[in-house]
């Protein structure tokens, strides 16, 4: 997945160390019941640690001896420290979005958060609606994702969750994404919406303003 991207002076190919992996044995049967020891080594080349990780994905491809139909696939990822250098995480949320959903006053909202910077991120991402003027949280939530564990330099991940404003009385809120890529270290993006609807049980929600619009942010305490 590092291929063909790139930030900056940096392709993801740069942090490919798939050449500097040895399996052994890399092929092997197994009995009924059997197991097997696979010893994986890594020597990295002093020319070529220029960056603070280096990746490559590891695959266990198994068939059955008889037929050679396939017998599964796991997939892991290789992660390889250049101790020498020194780099802190960064992400960056690209997409805040919400829309209505299937039932009265639910609306899905959706973000896409990415990683910026040169090394890995097990990120997690939280949702808030705030009183811009107070600060209180109406809602605050997890959303959740259908990818989960690290995530690479140069990837994006997507999260959602469906919201249920019928407990928000009628007013004007900020909707706060927040996209933690270390601990309490946090990538926000937020929109001025509103919310009307005489009854509980059907909400509307008005995008008002988008945050290059906002003349001021609310802070919100995750």
């Amino acid at each position: 997945s590092l291929y063909s991207v790139a930030f900056g002076n940096v392709r993801g190919e740069d942090l490919d160390c798939s050449g500097w992996v040895r399996i052994v044995p890399d092929g092997f049967t197994l009995p009924s019941g059997g197991q097997q020891t696979v010893r994986v080594s890594v020597t990295m080349p002093s020319t070529a640690a220029v960056h603070p990780c280096y990746y490559a994905v590891m695959r266990l491809q198994s068939t059955y001896a008889d037929d050679g139909q396939n017998a599964g696939l796991a997939t892991t990822y290789t992660c390889i420290s250049n101790s020498n250098i020194t780099a802190s995480p960064l992400a960056y949320i690209q997409k805040l979005s919400i829309a209505a959903a299937a039932n009265p006053s639910e609306y899905l909202v959706a973000v896409r958060g990415g990683n910026f910077g040169s090394i890995h991120l097990t990120p997690k991402c939280r949702v808030a609606v705030v009183e811009p003027d107070t600060g209180r949280s109406r809602i605050k939530t997890m959303l959740s994702s259908n990818r989960y564990g690290l995530l690479l330099p140069f990837e994006a991940r997507d999260f959602s969750e469906i919201l249920d404003f019928s407990g928000v009385p009628a007013g004007i809120y900020r909707l706060v994404a927040g996209l933690e890529y270390a601990p309490n270290q946090f990538a926000t993006k937020q929109m001025a919406i509103r919310v009307t609807g005489e009854k509980a049980e059907q909400r509307f929600i008005e995008i008002m303003q988008l945050e290059e619009e906002l003349a001021q942010k609310v802070e919100v305490r995750w």
